[in-house]
């Protein structure tokens, strides 16, 4: 005898209902990826536009710090004596002339610097600054007549360095003929990039006392210029030129940075504002560069994704202000 099961209906999704369920999960993945995108995106912006701010911050933060200290002498507040050899072939009274701390140009074409640049990029300004304020790590250990050409120290420099004795009574600058680190500084005539006048031509501005009572500072002087990167190709940075040693030394200083104004103000009348129109070629012409009191720096700075902004900076010459 047979017996028959009863037959029970059959579960399972038809075909409307499948494709319904491809299509949300189309839907739901669709949104996820449309999410994922927009926040890659948006993290690769961002990164970029913080690169740029930084990277603007930073080249006008450099930049300003030098001008705060433009013309700084040390403790003397009358003109530097300058015992460089004016005569030697490396020497640039532009340079090397710290009673004229700053200048100003418009096209870095036909100057003395114009064939240490790299890949200067032509229209941008250009700025030299130059001060005494970076302290050195030697001590005058004994008095130093006016005649002397050799100082006792305790501390040890570089060889080369350009150095400013400074007190009350004035100051001199000169380059250290010594070696690195040695007991003593020279001011010699041979054996550096500049060296120095004899002492019987130009000696010491006066008398050095030991210790506290003389100030040993090293000489800056840094040309900053718009020209092309080290490191990535078809970029442009800020870079900066520097005469510290007697020799020119180029460098890249911050990426990114297309373009550089700047503008003076010069020493206003009583009760009248500063007034940031004058160009450098307008304060050569005029002859007005120690009338400059405040300067105004503006750079933009190019980075991924086509971004490009602007930034500006207004720096006062408080030694100007005095």
């Amino acid at each position: 005898m047979r017996v028959q099961l009863p037959v029970k209906d059959q579960g399972g999704f038809s075909l409307i209902e499948l494709m319904i369920a491809l299509v949300l999960g189309l839907i739901i993945v669709g949104g996820v990826m449309v999410v994922f995108v927009s926040s890659s995106h948006s993290f690769v912006f961002n990164t970029a536009l913080s690169r740029v701010q930084e990277n603007g911050r930073f080249a006008l933060e450099i930049v300003a710090r030098e001008l705060r200290n433009a013309g700084y002498r040390g403790d003397c507040f009358r003109n530097i004596d300058n015992l460089l050899d004016t005569g030697s072939a490396n020497y640039q009274a532009a340079a090397y002339d710290l009673n004229d701390p700053l200048r100003g140009w418009g096209d870095g074409a036909g100057q003395f610097f114009t064939d240490n640049l790299t890949g200067y990029r032509p229209g941008t300004d250009l700025l030299l600054v130059k001060h005494a304020a970076v302290p050195s790590t030697a001590v005058l250990s004994a008095n130093v007549d006016t005649g002397a050409t050799s100082f006792l120290i305790t501390g040890g420099e570089r060889a080369g360095a350009l150095l400013v004795f400074s007190d009350a009574g004035g100051c001199d600058l000169f380059q250290n003929t010594a070696g690195t680190n040695t007991n003593d500084l020279q001011r010699g005539t041979t054996g550096q990039s500049l060296n120095n006048l004899s002492a019987t031509t130009q000696p010491l501005s006066h008398v050095y006392y030991a210790g506290d009572m003389t100030r040993i500072t090293r000489y800056s002087s840094t040309l900053f210029y718009v020209g092309a990167s080290d490191r990535v190709a078809n970029i442009s940075a800020l870079r900066g030129l520097s005469f510290n040693n007697g020799v020119a030394n180029d460098q890249e200083l911050v990426e990114g940075i297309t373009e550089m104004s700047v503008l003076y103000a010069l020493r206003p009348a009583a009760g009248a504002a500063l007034s940031y129109t004058r160009t450098a070629a307008q304060v050569t012409a005029a002859g007005q560069w120690d009338d400059v009191v405040s300067v105004r720096v503006n750079m933009t700075v190019q980075g991924e994704q086509d971004l490009s902004y602007q930034f500006a900076t207004t720096v006062a010459l408080r030694n100007r202000l005095l």
